[in-house]
């Protein structure tokens, strides 16, 4: 069976800033492969759909299309960083309450293609370069908002028993590069992390 997993992520999992490794998503298909043609394993790939400042709720437009051109067999999701993003008026880009309902939406359409499926909660901020955020300054992200949606993934997860990758915890500020964005050496470490979660849970060969 081939091992298809579609990545949905934000511009963290188009390696923003680390023009050198394009780590993490990178690194995981590499691996695929690596097994495929050195240890004759099952053919696979996988798919990096991450668009710069999405949200769930633009991701939510394109779903079942993307998904129907890929048939994923394993979907990973961190989305969240930005929706929690805040406006100038004190609003976030999406509300907790909509970001709940997007996330329990994605799920239910997820479940039409596989039963494996993974939410990781993507970053942190440093607030020092983020309240505001210097390129968007109408904008800003802070950790007590970051920490909410973090937990209402969280929290959703375990309610439906799906598998949760919670890098709040293992993250400091002296991995990001701007702010929000990881450096390459963090890069590297979400990669392991998830590789290992994936082969922990039999959802990838090691």
């Amino acid at each position: 069976m081939e091992t298809i997993i579609w990545v949905r992520w934000d511009s963290i999992s188009m390696w923003a800033w680390d023009i050198e490794n394009w780590w993490r998503v990178n690194c995981l298909n590499n691996h695929i492969w690596n097994l495929h043609l050195k240890n004759d394993a099952d053919y696979g790939m996988v798919y990096n759909l991450g668009i710069d400042w999405d949200t769930s709720s633009w991701l939510l437009k394109r779903f079942e299309v993307e998904c129907e051109a890929r048939q994923p067999n394993v979907i990973i999701f961190a989305i969240g960083s930005n929706d929690c993003t805040i406006l100038n008026n004190n609003e976030n880009l999406v509300s907790l309450d909509m970001f709940q309902k997007n996330i329990s939406i994605l799920y239910q359409m997820a479940k039409q293609f596989t039963d494996k499926i993974i939410f990781v909660w993507p970053i942190i901020c440093d607030e020092n370069k983020t309240i505001p955020i210097p390129y968007a300054p109408e904008m800003s992200q802070d950790m007590k908002n970051t920490t909410t949606y973090n937990n209402a993934i969280k929290e959703f997860c375990e309610q439906k028993n799906i598998f949760f990758i919670n890098m709040i915890d293992v993250l400091g500020a002296w991995d990001l590069e701007d702010g929000m964005h990881p450096t390459s050496k963090w890069h590297e470490k979400m990669y392991i992390l998830i590789k290992d979660f994936l082969i922990e849970k039999t959802l990838l060969s090691n």
